[in-house]
């Protein structure tokens, strides 16, 4: 698993890094917060995918994206641009809808991993 998340990393760092940035108001100290927050979920998030498709005879993906069986292949930089997407909406978006927007994210991640955990979906880094 931990190879996983630095292949993740790795990708997502090479989304944010290598692009052009648009002019916008900074980010207050606990939006960043709250982006981080979203952007260790969606790791999370990652993670039990990577479990339900190594593990295809208990469970099923159910993301319409990545399909019923997604690879490993698929699912990583599925998972690094849908964080650069949310990190660029973020300190793009309209001021007054920044928080609305990291709120009901961060709780549609939340409601995700709850959902998988109740499953019996968990992770393990070995």
């Amino acid at each position: 698993m931990l190879k996983h998340i630095l292949i993740f990393l790795g990708v997502l760092l090479l989304f944010i890094f290598g692009s052009k940035h648009i002019e916008s108001k900074e980010l207050t100290d606990n939006q960043v917060k709250a982006e981080v927050l979203w952007q260790v979920t969606q790791v999370i998030d990652m993670l039990q995918t990577i479990e339900i498709a190594e593990h295809g005879d208990r469970w099923v993906e159910t993301n319409n994206f990545l399909g019923s069986d997604p690879s490993t292949a698929a699912i990583i930089p599925y998972f690094a641009i849908r964080g650069y997407a949310h990190y660029w909406i973020t300190n793009n978006i309209r001021e007054d809808w920044r928080w609305p927007w990291l709120i009901v994210t961060n709780y549609l991640n939340y409601d995700v991993i709850e959902h998988n955990h109740s499953m019996g979906i968990r992770i393990s880094l070995n």
